[in-house]
């Protein structure tokens, strides 16, 4: 771990079996949010049931599985039993839509074992596949995780490039664009990759593999319906509108840091609502979006690309 906020559940074991109980503590970043707080008798018993249960899933020699919603019922059992009372406290002290830590500090075999992973607060998905969330297990309830104290030496910015043309929609130039992109990143310490199908699935794919600091998409958008969508390629070639909101929760956690959005009216937002691309972007997922504020012509796209991938050189 490094700088990101860390949410440390520290549990405990008191008293002998089979009436033992469980006693722990929340803290964010090394402080306390909730202390000195016990499970009763019966919920500590039913904890170590659910851990037993889990860890027969993977005993059997075969693919553990079960029913979605009996994953869900136990998703919530464990955040009801764990975080429930704190979990107003933790929003508000964690930054929205920073990535943040989830570590379980424990002596106690049980307690480590549980499937933390499927637990479920009532305002998301499970912390498992959550973007935004890491889980560490901690052998040790006393002591907290060290942080990374160490230093990285910098990656190249790595930068990835999507141009779409509906075929229902005029043609642009993007082929000289993405030229324009070429030559204003020549000697720079930048990594490029590109997508070829110019789908929304495509990009998501692309940018779980390649992992960008800087999305560029180049094409069509619009505001419809009083929203900001930007305008992908379906199978057949024609315009797959995408929200702004839906492209914001998809970034969410993916590590991107600007997205830059050439295309007719990709800046424009309505005076009742923030519904330009860019401005739909623009929050805590993406830190910064760049787009146009109307309709622009292909020359002019391709010369602010330059200017703007090439500022660094100076």
């Amino acid at each position: 771990m490094g700088h990101e906020p860390a949410i440390t559940l520290s549990i405990k074991e008191s008293g002998e079996h089979p009436a033992s109980t469980y006693h722990y503590h929340i803290l964010l970043n090394g402080s306390p949010i909730t202390s000195n707080q016990s499970l009763s008798l019966s919920d500590s018993q039913a904890v170590r049931e659910l851990s037993r249960s889990s860890a027969a899933l993977f005993e059997g020699g075969c693919r553990p599985e079960k029913d979605a919603e009996v994953q869900r019922a136990l998703g919530r059992q464990l955040f009801d039993l764990w975080l429930a009372s704190s979990w107003g406290k933790i929003r508000a002290a964690v930054p929205v839509g920073s990535l943040r830590f989830l570590v379980i500090a424990s002596e106690v075999p049980e307690i480590l074992n549980l499937p933390w992973e499927i637990l479920l607060p009532p305002d998301g998905d499970f912390l498992g596949i959550d973007p935004l969330f890491r889980i560490r297990r901690f052998p040790s309830s006393s002591r907290q995780m060290a942080s990374f104290t160490g230093e990285l030496r910098p990656g190249p910015l790595r930068l990835l490039f999507m141009a779409c043309s509906p075929t229902d929609l005029p043609t642009l130039d993007y082929e000289k664009e993405e030229d324009a992109l070429f030559r204003a990143i020549y000697g720079q310490d930048v990594a490029f990759d590109s997508c070829d199908l110019g789908s929304f699935e495509e990009l998501k794919e692309k940018v779980s593999e390649f992992q960008p600091h800087i999305v560029h998409l180049t094409g069509h958008g619009a505001v419809f319906e009083g929203v900001g969508r930007f305008a992908f390629e379906k199978e057949d070639g024609t315009a797959d509108l995408v929200s702004s909101a839906e492209l914001r929760r998809f970034l969410a956690g993916s590590g991107v840091q600007c997205v830059f959005v050439s295309g007719c009216q990709s800046g424009k937002a309505p005076r009742e609502a923030l519904a330009g691309i860019c401005q739909g972007l623009v929050g805590a997922e993406v830190a910064l979006a760049v787009g146009w504020a109307a309709s622009i012509a292909d020359d002019l796209a391709t010369n602010f690309a330059r200017t703007f991938y090439g500022t660094p050189k100076a």
